[in-house]
This record gives structure tokens, C-alpha cells and sequence, in this order.
């Protein structure tokens, strides 16, 4: 088994309206609006957002794993080499989108790069394994979130009862 990053999520990813509607109304079931790039800001930095993202992404890698065991393939071996493929091949193409759309609304900050190469280098390696374990509805709303023009910027409430926080 030779997993890769699906050309077609690339692809996707490349072409998207980054940013373009942030700060603009929207109806997302599971999600909430901030108010301006300042709380954006404030969300993305937040230890609540990043504990959410690796819980979730936990609960995948878990699952993951316990695929693994029982298979000579051990596609849980494969994270780090697509992890890798990803940040050589797509994130010098991404953040010039990132930049350009971000700094006009004064969110081209440390904080929110750091987080958008983490959070997409997870999207896109948990979009790899999609023939064999089912990508979580969490991943999928926020790819959702990013391909409506939005910035899923934060969570609010507890990981299974909470909501995500979008500029």
C-alpha cells in the first residue's frame, strides 16, 4: 500500500477563494462568526483551538493505528512521508494565497501562519487515507469552512458539544 496526497484535494486546495469572504455573513451549521480580525486572532491563538485540532486529530491517528495493527501495510507509517511530501510540495505554493489574501485584513501574523500550515498539513495527510478509514466529519466541516472563503479561527464549547469559531 503506497498512500498519497490525493492530486485532486491539491489541486483543490491551490485553486481556493482563501479568505475572500471573511468578515462577510454566513450560515454553517456547527459554527459561529467572530466579529472582526482582532478576535479572529485571539481564537486562532487560543489553547482551546489547538487542543480541539489534536484531539481530533488524535482520535484519527488512534484509529489509525489500531488499523495497523492487524496489517502488513501499516499505513500508519506512511503520516510522517506524506506530512513531508506536503510541506515540500504545497506549502510554498499556499502561503503566497495566504499572504495576499491575509495581510489586506491585518491577519498575516505568526500565529495564524503557524496554525494554516498545521491545520491544512492535517487535512490534507487525513485526506490521504480516505480509501481506508473515513475522514472525520470534523476535517470535513473545516475544509468546508475554508472552501466557503471563510478562516475557521478558534472552537467554543467542549471538543463533542462545541462549535467552530469562523471569520
Amino acid at each position: 500500500m503506497n498512500l498519497q496526497l490525493d492530486p485532486t484535494t491539491m489541486e483543490t486546495l491551490l485553486g481556493l477563494p482563501w479568505f475572500s469572504a471573511c468578515g462577510e455573513p454566513f450560515q454553517f451549521p456547527g459554527a459561529m462568526a467572530v466579529k472582526n480580525p482582532k478576535e479572529a486572532l485571539k481564537g486562532i491563538s487560543s489553547a482551546r483551538w489547538e487542543n480541539t485540532f489534536l484531539d481530533f486529530r488524535g482520535d484519527f491517528t488512534t484509529s489509525l493505528c489500531l488499523l495497523s495493527i492487524g496489517s502488513k501495510e501499516k499505513p500508519d507509517r506512511q503520516w510522517n512521508p506524506l506530512a513531508q511530501e506536503f510541506k515540500e510540495k504545497y506549502l510554498s505554493a499556499l502561503e503566497p494565497l495566504w499572504q495576499k489574501a491575509l495581510e489586506p485584513l491585518g491577519l498575516w501574523e505568526k500565529a495564524v501562519q503557524d496554525d494554516l500550515r498545521f491545520v491544512l498539513l492535517g487535512i490534507a495527510v487525513i485526506d490521504a487515507y480516505k480509501e481506508i478509514l473515513e475522514t472525520p466529519v470534523f476535517f470535513r466541516q473545516l475544509m468546508a469552512l475554508y472552501q466557503s472563503g471563510h478562516l475557521p479561527c478558534g472552537w467554543k464549547g467542549k471538543k463533542d458539544k462545541g462549535c467552530f469559531l469562523v471569520y
